[in-house]
C-alpha cells in the first residue's frame, strides 16, 4: 500500500496553524528531519507494507503507545536491534491478544504485528512519545477516560465538551515528549545520535495527530529554526475496494479527524 501526501480529509482541514496545542511554548529541535505517518491502524485500511523502507531510513522512530511501560519500549528497541526472540515474544503476546479481543480490535493488533515485522533489524532507536502509565492522566483513571472520549467523538457527542479538550492535552504532551526527546538523544554521552546531521526522525501516529506535525512546523516557523524540515503522509487506502460499510466507516473516521484538527486551530478565547 503506498503513501499519499494528498489525503482527501485535509482538503477540509484549514491551513492555519494549530495555535491551541502551544507551540511557542515548545523548543523546537534544529537539523532534524522529520516524517510524520498518519496511519489507520487498522489492517483493513493499512498493511503497514511502506513502513520497512523508512525504517531503514531513519535514525529515531517515534510511534504512537498510550499508557506505555519501559519494559514494552525495551522489546521494541530489542526488535529493532534484531532480536529475533524479541520479535517472536512480542508477536506471541499479540496472537494472544487477537484469540481474546473483540473482532474490532483484531484488526488493529493484527496491524501492530505489521509494524513489528518492519521493525525488526531496523536499528533505529525506538521512543514511546506518549503518556507513560505512570502519567497522572492514566494513573487517575486516564485511559478509561480516553477511551470513553474517542467513543464519544465516534458518536459525535458534544465532541469539543466531551472529547477534544481529553485529545488537546494528549497531543500536546506528544508535541513536548517529541522536542525533549530529541534534545535528550542529541547529548546523550556516547551516543551515535550527537552527531547525525540531519537526525532523521519518523513518527508513527493516527492521522488524528496531525496537529502535532503541523504544531512542530509551525514553532519552527515561529521559532526561526530553518533546520527543522518536515512532511506529512498517508496510508494510501483505495476505498473505492472496500464494501458500502468500511467505506461509510472510513469516510465518517476522516470528516471527524478534519473537525478535530479545525478545532485546534481556534484561539481558545473564539471556542469559549
Amino acid at each position: 500500500m503506498p503513501l499519499t501526501s494528498e489525503h482527501a480529509f485535509l482538503e477540509k482541514v484549514s491551513k492555519d496553524p494549530p495555535v491551541k496545542l502551544g507551540y511557542h511554548e515548545v523548543r523546537i529541535p534544529e537539523d532534524v528531519d522529520f516524517t510524520f505517518i498518519g496511519a489507520d491502524h487498522d489492517i483493513r485500511f493499512d498493511t503497514a507494507d511502506y513502513l520497512q523502507a523508512l525504517l531503514l531510513k531513519a535514525d529515531v522512530f517515534f510511534c504512537e503507545e498510550v499508557a506505555w511501560t519501559p519494559p514494552a519500549q525495551e522489546n521494541l528497541q530489542h526488535i529493532a536491534n534484531k532480536d529475533f526472540r524479541a520479535l517472536q515474544r512480542q508477536q506471541s503476546i499479540a496472537d494472544r491478544e487477537i484469540k481474546s479481543q473483540h473482532w474490532q480490535n483484531v484488526y488493529q493488533t493484527k496491524w501492530a504485528k505489521a509494524v513489528y515485522s518492519a521493525l525488526y533489524g531496523s536499528q533505529v532507536q525506538v521512543v514511546f512519545a506518549d503518556y507513560p502509565a505512570n502519567h497522572p492522566e492514566i494513573e487517575s483513571g486516564g485511559v478509561a477516560r480516553y477511551r470513553q472520549a474517542f467513543a464519544q467523538w465516534q458518536n459525535n457527542e458534544s465532541p469539543e465538551v466531551n472529547s477534544y479538550p481529553v485529545f488537546l492535552r494528549r497531543d500536546s504532551y506528544i508535541l513536548r515528549a517529541i522536542c525533549d526527546s530529541i534534545a535528550q538523544l542529541r547529548t546523550e554521552a556516547g551516543s551515535k545520535l550527537t552527531t547525525k546531521s540531519p537526525l532523521r526522525v519518523l513518527a508513527l501516529y493516527g492521522g488524528q495527530h496531525l496537529g502535532v506535525f503541523d504544531a512542530l512546523m509551525a514553532g519552527a516557523r515561529s521559532q526561526g529554526v530553518e533546520s527543522m524540515h518536515g512532511r506529512a503522509q498517508f496510508s494510501a487506502c483505495d476505498i473505492d475496494q472496500l464494501d458500502s460499510e468500511l467505506r461509510k466507516k472510513y469516510e465518517e473516521y476522516d470528516d471527524r479527524t478534519a473537525q478535530y484538527l479545525n478545532w485546534l486551530r481556534v484561539p481558545e478565547e473564539q471556542t469559549s
